[in-house]
């Protein structure tokens, strides 16, 4: 996934919403743990816990800096999830990791993934 490289990341995901089921499906993944592949996120707006889920509720994006925790074994440092909406409902999220401590996302990241999510995305769930 070139937007994992481009934000210097370690690992990314597209998550598709299933509304029959309620919950968000891994669709495509760059570079992540099959244990994260195989998760499914249930839409819900939780505070401290399944980010993508809440973004997916909310659609608003959210940015995780300095996380420094094991998930499933696996560490996340940082963690920036985005919506991708079709006529203002969230079909998806675009969710980017890193393992580095080094790395950070902000507001330009999140505008790369925000015109990601309309250009690039978008069109491929429609």
């Amino acid at each position: 996934m070139k937007l994992v490289k481009q934000l210097g990341a370690s690992s990314g995901a597209i998550m598709v919403v299933d509304e029959k089921d309620k919950v968000l499906r891994c669709s495509a993944s760059y570079n992540m743990p099959q244990v994260w592949i195989d998760l499914v996120n249930p839409l819900e707006n939780t505070p401290d816990k399944n980010r993508n889920g809440r973004v997916a509720v909310t659609g608003i994006a959210e940015i995780a800096n300095h996380m420094d925790v094991e998930f499933h074994g696996h560490l996340i440092s940082s963690i920036i999830v985005v919506p991708v909406k079709k006529a203002g409902k969230v079909v998806a999220n675009i969710e980017i990791i890193t393992d580095d401590p080094s790395v950070t996302f902000g507001a330009e990241d999140q505008a790369i993934l925000e015109q990601a999510a309309e250009e690039d995305v978008l069109p491929l769930i429609q």
